[in-house]
């Protein structure tokens, strides 16, 4: 039993050593696993995003410090 409990709490020292040494490497690894799925390679956009730029749009003043 003593030799059971033993081992363990020396296996999970030297984890721990393991962990603090390599923190770094660590780090980035994690990192780029929570992110491998973050971003795409292009954007859908299958939608219709407005007028376009330079076209008229009536219905629209815009008045600042009393000028349109």
């Amino acid at each position: 039993m003593k030799n059971t409990l033993l081992t363990i709490a020396l296996t999970l020292v030297a984890c721990l050593a393991l962990g603090y040494l390599f923190q770094k490497p660590l780090g980035e690894a994690v990192d780029a696993w929570t992110t491998r799925n973050m971003f795409v390679s292009a954007e859908a956009a299958d939608f219709n995003p407005g007028p376009v730029t330079g076209s008229h749009f009536p219905g629209l003043q815009a008045s600042h410090q009393g000028r349109r």
